[in-house]
């Protein structure tokens, strides 16, 4: 199904609209594309953030600080 574009307004400051320029014509990108993928990057830091402060407490209990305390915990369980 294709995808129906709407057109957004929003204002930057105007050091943010020349890097954004200057971004977009060094890799041949238009200004939307960069900022669809800017946003689709922050929904996903943002729903890792939430699954990061779900898990915290569980982490808490068990100990697990780092990515190895992780790893070695699925592995023994």
């Amino acid at each position: 199904m294709k995808q129906t574009l709407v057109t957004v307004n929003f204002s930057v400051d105007r050091k943010v609209q020349e890097e954004l320029d200057q971004q977009a014509a060094e890799e041949g990108r238009s200004k939307s594309d960069i900022f669809r993928e800017m946003y689709r990057q922050y929904r996903f830091n943002r729903a890792l953030q939430n699954a990061q402060a779900a898990a915290q407490p569980l982490a808490m209990k068990y100990g697990l600080e780092t990515d190895d305390d992780v790893a070695r915990f699925m592995h023994e369980h």
